[in-house]
């Protein structure tokens, strides 16, 4: 993390209200508000997430609640990371210390899944408690464009996504090859090294083609079957299941973050293309730039989404992160963007981009967060604005992003 320590001295010396590991970039700058884009908090696994029929030896532990639902630890570890964020925006002095904040100054934005909706009312009640701030969204279940905008408004075909898949990141078989060892993890895990013959993940092979009904794509092989199931493996971690049950107990928490890689692998097909970049945050980025360049706006908005959203908006701006005890690139449950707008002495409006997230153990445990004990923060600088170190123009940021999404 890039720092100027002059600036950040004066900072400390002039504006203690600012946290030493998240200063200003001097004493006469004003953070104005802040714009999150976050995944949703803990869930179980969808149903068909782990695609290892007929690999496991074992079936897979049992969770409370149904498929695809926030589960109570992940309400909990979400309440939690809402208390921290009302400690810092009070720490940034853009909302008060204590209280309810004043109507219109939180717009909490959720897409219509059960799960997000939830993470949207659990960061609520921990950025406010008792103070019912409004979680916004569309009828649950129904399509909402900003997270998922149709074919039609993108222009999306499949047939122009597989050749620009193709041309940017090569033979799908290509993309896993180096990931050797990742995979004889989940191998392990599975118990393919135990059988006569193994079975062989890393050599099943990779197709990307149209999906049956020719309104999509299909993406089969390595990817296909770890992908989903590393990141259920994460999932039992961050629920607090005993180690036994995690991985049937054939992982620790060091090879969980290195199989975290295989689900990442995900997105380098389906969301970091810029063809697949563009089409899924095609209503996102506007959305974000609104929301940062507006006149008067809300101290805080938070739009709660997938992790599909949060690796496409990060491709478009061309910014990679890695959280600790994940892989590179792959969103973690509950973290996300985090876009600072500040304005400088002179009175030019400048946007900072960060990476904020709970690491697995902050979540597994349940780990109180403060701003002298925060979630994994990186500041990301952004490409096309490094001469301006951390900080980017609002003028020049809406153009790198314009810029992106008109190029097809």
């Amino acid at each position: 993390m890039k720092r100027l320590v002059l600036a950040v001295l004066a900072t400390l010396l002039a504006a203690p209200a600012l946290a030493a590991s998240d200063p200003a970039p001097g004493p006469d700058w004003k953070l104005e508000r802040s714009v999150l884009l976050l995944r949703h908090g803990l869930r179980t696994p969808l149903e068909t997430e782990a695609a290892i029929t007929g690999l496991n030896e074992k079936p897979l532990p049992a969770w409370k609640e149904p498929p695809s639902l926030l589960t109570a630890h992940g309400v909990a570890a979400t309440r939690l990371l809402g208390s921290y964020l009302r400690g810092w925006a009070a720490n940034g002095q853009i909302l008060p210390t204590a209280g309810c904040p004043a109507d219109g100054t939180v717009d909490i934005w959720t897409n219509s899944a059960a799960r997000t909706i939830s993470t949207g009312e659990a960061l609520a009640d921990g950025l406010a408690p008792g103070c019912k701030v409004k979680v916004s969204h569309l009828e649950p279940g129904t399509r909402d464009p900003l997270f998922s905008p149709p074919n039609e408004m993108t222009g999306f075909t499949p047939k122009a996504a597989i050749a620009s898949i193709r041309a940017e990141k090569g033979d799908p078989q290509g993309i896993t090859a180096p990931y050797k060892a990742e995979i004889a993890l989940m191998e392990k895990a599975l118990g393919c090294d135990r059988r006569n013959p193994p079975c062989d993940i890393a050599g099943s092979k990779a197709t990307l083609s149209l999906s049956a009904d020719g309104k999509g794509i299909d993406l089969l092989g390595p990817i296909y079957i770890t992908s989903g199931t590393a990141q259920v493996f994460l999932l039992q971690y961050l629920e607090g299941m005993p180690m036994k049950d995690v991985a049937w107990g054939k992982l620790d928490a060091a090879e969980l973050a290195r199989i975290s890689r295989l689900h990442a692998l995900l997105f380098e097909v389906y969301a970091r293309p810029h063809y697949m970049a563009r089409h899924t945050a095609f209503k996102m980025a506007p959305r974000v730039l609104d929301a940062l360049s507006a006149d008067k706006g809300p101290a805080l908005t938070l739009l709660i989404g997938h992790d599909n959203n949060v690796a496409a908006l990060s491709s478009l701006l061309d910014v990679h992160f890695q959280v600790d005890g994940y892989g590179q690139d792959d969103p973690p449950i509950g973290g996300g963007l985090r876009f600072e707008r500040w304005r400088d002495p002179a009175g030019a409006v400048w946007v900072r981009l960060a990476y904020l997230a709970q690491t697995p153990d902050q979540i597994r445990h349940l780990a109180p967060l403060s701003v002298a004990q925060p979630p994994f923060t990186e500041i990301l600088p952004i490409p096309g604005c490094a001469d301006t170190g951390d900080f980017c123009r609002l003028d020049r940021l809406t153009t790198l992003i314009n810029q992106a999404l008109a190029k097809s």
